[in-house]
């Protein structure tokens, strides 16, 4: 979702890596050197192929989930023209339409992490204190992305946002975006962005270059969402990613699924209530 609308766990979830077992007797006849994957429960760095591998498949996944979304949500425009309801998108319209697309790349993410790594993406309920964590990164984000908004606004010219020009149509569709905000758009985003493609990339190239490829590759599917020059949509989907950097460092730092969603949620939601503010 755009951020222009005008667009952790405990400390002791800071690491999911596993203790190192105690050495073997050298007499052991068991006894191996460790692991090439594996020191101190961190992956040694991949050789090229293996690493253009991973961009191959989280470039893929992207594409998967664009076509699958894109395949859903004209199938629902076909269905609601059949059930009469015309070409005018109202609130309930849309919202069938982003549901649908938005299940499309669900799709994509939930068989993707089901199949290679479903033990990595896990979903845990943040403590009182991870909840802490949770709301200093909404406010981050959005202090983010407003103070990103107002410094690119002077570089972007007539750049619009398909969903704030429909929520400039039809304010009624500001407390229905901001619920399926939480409830959707963010537990599929993230489920794709940060456990898909995050943790296929974080195998070849680390935390660091996980969450950089994840935010960019978040950040480019985020251009269609504006209308006008193309410069200004780069511009403002480059904000977004920047914002999600922050969402895939809480996803390293807690390998907790559950609070890249809550921030992602509650970062969009309050920018729809900020909307709100302005418009009334």
């Amino acid at each position: 979702m755009p951020y222009g609308v005008g667009s952790l766990s405990d400390a002791d979830h800071l690491s999911t890596m596993p203790a190192a077992s105690p050495a073997a007797s050298p007499s052991s006849p068991r006894s191996q050197p460790p692991s090439p994957t594996s020191v101190a429960g961190r992956r040694s760095p991949e050789s090229s192929d293996s690493r253009l591998r991973a961009v191959a498949v989280a470039v893929g996944l992207l594409v998967a989930g664009f076509v699958a979304s894109t395949a859903l949500g004209a199938a629902a425009f076909v269905v609601l023209l059949l059930a009469g309801g015309g070409t005018d998108l109202g609130a309930a319209e849309f919202a069938v339409l982003l549901v649908a697309g938005q299940l499309g790349l669900g799709l994509v993410g939930a068989a993707y992490v089901a199949r290679w790594q479903p033990v990595a993406a896990r979903i845990q309920l943040p403590t009182v204190r991870g909840l802490a964590v949770v709301l200093g990164a909404v406010v981050a984000s959005v202090v983010a992305a407003l103070v990103l908004t107002v410094v690119l606004a002077p570089f972007v010219g007539e750049t619009g946002s398909v969903i704030g020009d429909a929520v400039a149509a039809d304010p009624l569709l500001v407390p229905v975006l901001a619920v399926l905000s939480v409830l959707v758009v963010a537990p599929i985003e993230e489920l794709l962005f940060r456990g898909a493609i995050q943790g296929r990339l974080r195998r070849a190239f680390g935390p660091t270059g996980a969450i950089v490829g994840a935010s960019a590759l978040f950040a480019s599917v985020h251009v269609l969402n504006f209308t006008g020059p193309v410069g200004g949509g780069l511009a403002f989907a480059a904000g977004i990613g920047v914002v999600s950097l922050l969402w895939g460092y809480l996803y390293e730092r807690t390998r907790n699924l559950l609070v890249p969603i809550l921030v992602h949620g509650l970062y969009n939601a309050t920018l729809f209530g900020i909307t709100a503010l302005t418009l009334a």
